[in-house]
């Protein structure tokens, strides 16, 4: 079975999983996270995969926060009070908060789940995270990853195992 026909064959329930194997892509990171935004755009087509990447890249990027602030918290005070960092961290988070955010998912190689973590160990609210990141996601999601999508279906399809480049709701 084709990655395609598995979430397709699903029915309902696979926009659903899509969103939950985003989530489960940023905490256990078993690829990288483009692989399944480019899965959903030729799965489910470039707009509502758009959507599901969007809903499932801000669940990913909460879920890692809220696993750093529940467990790493403490540890990472420790492991930091020598050096600082997460004091400078803290500080610049607090001065600028949303938009030193934004700013930094913008940063080319920034890996967005470490992110996320370092959010959640640091004093960065969670609505400024989420806020952040639907920004910065809407605008991948709804600008950048459609027209690399677009270009690549095809390509995509193949790896895939698809033989048929057109999504599901291509129209």
């Amino acid at each position: 079975a084709t990655v395609r026909s598995t979430l397709l064959g699903l029915g309902a329930f696979g926009p659903p999983a899509s969103i939950a194997l985003n989530i489960a892509q940023a905490v256990i990171a078993p690829a990288p996270g483009f692989v399944v935004p480019y899965i959903n755009g030729v799965v489910f087509g470039t707009w509502f995969g758009a959507l599901l990447s969007w809903v499932g890249g801000v669940g990913a990027a909460a879920t890692c926060f809220a696993i750093a602030r529940t467990i790493g918290g403490g540890f990472a005070e420790r492991m930091c009070r020598a050096s600082n960092v997460l004091h400078r961290a803290n500080a610049t988070l607090e001065r600028h908060g949303l938009m030193a955010v934004v700013l930094a998912r913008l940063l080319p190689g920034m890996p967005f789940d470490a992110f996320s973590y370092l959010g959640g160990l640091a004093r960065l609210r969670f609505r400024t995270l989420v806020a952040a990141n639907l920004l910065d996601m809407l605008h991948r999601e709804l600008a950048l990853e459609p027209a690399l999508l677009r270009a690549e279906r095809e390509r995509l399809a193949g790896l895939l195992g698809d033989a048929d480049p057109a999504p599901a709701n291509a129209h």
